[in-house]
């Protein structure tokens, strides 16, 4: 009996190792992984590889290597007459991070691309560090449509003061014009467009600033949809000039040197953001004008010769009721009223 006992321990201590075995093969080559046994899998694997090189060098022609320093304007240095306060300042910073976010995935394809710090156009899409959502190389650096055109101006745009006397109601700076600025900056600096920059001289893959789309979100809780956009420079000449565009402000578009100078409202709305305000509001019955300031953060620094928080230019809204909000009160922005100076 004790005989056969150890025989039966062996024999169980042998299948226990054989199958112990088994799982560490199946752990370390899993059934479904493919096993090259033969040159038909090497075959198999040059032409894969080879059809990846063919896509590295499709992509690196279609995003070369090309300087900006020709198409970044001479900076001219308009500081603010009083610095921003901390809640102007963490604003800014938020808004900056969300920015440099907007447009990491690309860039990282894009340095990826020439820098050679990940392998590309692999099987499994998203690889890398950094992803956020799934989109595959394939789609980033060949399949993506380059489209410079900008959207139509939603609506016409305010007109209003038309003299200096002219009694107006001012509208507080509410959290929800800001998330319209907000949203509205960042659809014009179209970070997706930044590519890689190894300086000033190489660039790859950059797309100008300009609408692509208009991306403020139209919630029911929102009372006023933006109508028009205009840009406002004050880079590229002694004074400030209002770019007029039938679209949705571009850099493409403004080489076109159709121009204005500042209206009344601008006007004063350039000295307050100037002071330090980021938004500057003025109401005339149901149309809402607006001013947002356009400064400098860390991620423009890449490009322009510029410090934090400098004024770059603005961005000139004509807000009118959203659907909805045509059927409430709007006495919830009325405030004493302004006259222009």
């Amino acid at each position: 009996m004790r005989v056969s006992s150890r025989v039966g321990l062996i024999v169980k201590g042998g299948i226990l190792a054989i199958g112990g075995l088994a799982l560490v093969a199946w752990l370390v080559v899993p059934p479904s992984a493919p096993v090259l046994t033969s040159s038909a899998d090497d075959a198999l694997l040059r032409r894969a590889e080879s059809a990846r090189a063919a896509k590295v060098a499709a992509a690196r022609e279609r995003w070369p290597f090309e300087s900006l320093v020709e198409r970044l304007p001479s900076e001219r240095k308009t500081p603010t007459a009083r610095p921003l306060g901390p809640e102007a300042t963490a604003r800014w910073e938020i808004f900056d991070r969300n920015v440099a976010a907007a447009g990491r995935q690309r860039t990282d394809a894009l340095r990826a691309l020439h820098e050679q710090t990940r392998d590309l156009f692999l099987d499994s899409p998203g690889a890398g560090s950094g992803r956020v959502w799934m989109r595959t190389d394939e789609s980033i650096l060949l399949d993506e449509k380059v489209d410079l055109s900008s959207p139509s101006q939603p609506g016409p745009p305010a007109d209003f003061p038309a003299s200096p006397g002219e009694p107006l109601t001012t509208v507080p700076s509410a959290a929800e014009f800001h998330f319209y600025h907000d949203g509205g900056l960042s659809d014009f600096l179209y970070p997706e467009g930044f590519g890689y920059m190894r300086d000033r001289n190489q660039v790859a893959g950059f797309q100008a600033h300009g609408f692509r789309y208009l991306g403020v979100a139209e919630h029911e809780k929102w009372r006023w949809r933006v109508q028009h956009i205009l840009l406002i420079g004050m880079m590229r000449q002694e004074s400030p000039v209002v770019y007029l565009t039938d679209r949705l402000p571009s850099m493409e578009q403004i080489r076109e040197g159709k121009t204005r100078a500042p209206d009344l409202f601008e006007t004063a709305g350039l000295a307050a953001l100037k002071d330090g305000e980021d938004l500057y509001l003025a109401r005339k019955g149901d149309t809402v004008r607006m001013l947002g300031a356009v400064r400098a953060t860390r991620t423009c620094q890449q490009c322009h010769d510029v410090s934090v928080g400098q004024m770059l230019g603005s961005l000139s809204y004509t807000l009118r009721p959203a659907p909805r909000a045509l059927e409430k009160s709007a006495s919830v922005y009325e405030s004493p009223e302004v006259r222009p100076r």
